[in-house]
C-alpha cells in the first residue's frame, strides 16, 4: 500500500489531501466526512484540488498563479496552511510584514491541522447549485470559476 493510500469514506482517501510536495497531511477529523455528505448530496464524484499544503507549495501555487505579485497576494491566514510562512521570506519580500497587521489569523510555525479544500466543479452540476449545497455543509465557501473553496474555520476539532 503506498503513503496515505488509506480509506476515509466511503468515496475519499487519505491521500486526496495530502501536500502534493511532500506528501504531508493533517486535516480537520470533519474535512472529509462533510465532502463526503456534499458528493452524496450532489450525486456525483468530487475531485479535490488542492487541500493541506505546507508553506513552500502555498507560495508556489501564488507565484504560478501571480507571478512577482505573489506575496501582494497570497492568503497568509490559508486554512490550507500545515505551517506557517518562512522567516527568509518575511525578510526577501517586506510586504509580506507589511500585511501581517491585516491579520486576525495567522498559522504558527509548527504544525497546524488543515481544515480547507478547493474542490472542482463537477460538469453534470450547476455552479449555484454546487456553491448553494456547500454552503450548507462548511463554514466558508470561496467561488471560482473552475469550483470551490471550502473550509471548516470556525468548527473545533472536538465538534
Amino acid at each position: 500500500m503506498k503513503r496515505n493510500e488509506i480509506r476515509l469514506t466511503d468515496h475519499f482517501l487519505l491521500s486526496e489531501f495530502e501536500d502534493k510536495a511532500t506528501g504531508l497531511v493533517c486535516i480537520h477529523p470533519l474535512l472529509p466526512l462533510r465532502l463526503e455528505q456534499l458528493r452524496i448530496r450532489l450525486g456525483v464524484p468530487l475531485r479535490i484540488t488542492s487541500s493541506c499544503r505546507t508553506w513552500p507549495e502555498h507560495r508556489r501555487i501564488y507565484r504560478q498563479q501571480y507571478g512577482e505579485r505573489w506575496a501582494e497576494e497570497i492568503s497568509l491566514g490559508s486554512r490550507h496552511l500545515l505551517c506557517g510562512p518562512d522567516e527568509e521570506d518575511f525578510q526577501k519580500y517586506p510586504v509580506l510584514m507589511e500585511r501581517l497587521g491585516e491579520m486576525t489569523y495567522l498559522p504558527a510555525k509548527s504544525n497546524l491541522t488543515c481544515c480547507a479544500a478547493d474542490v472542482r466543479r463537477p460538469e453534470e452540476v450547476s455552479s449555484r447549485t454546487f456553491e448553494l449545497v456547500a454552503r450548507s455543509l462548511f463554514d466558508f465557501v470561496k467561488p471560482y470559476p473552475w469550483g470551490l473553496h471550502v473550509d471548516l474555520r470556525h468548527t473545533p476539532l472536538d465538534k
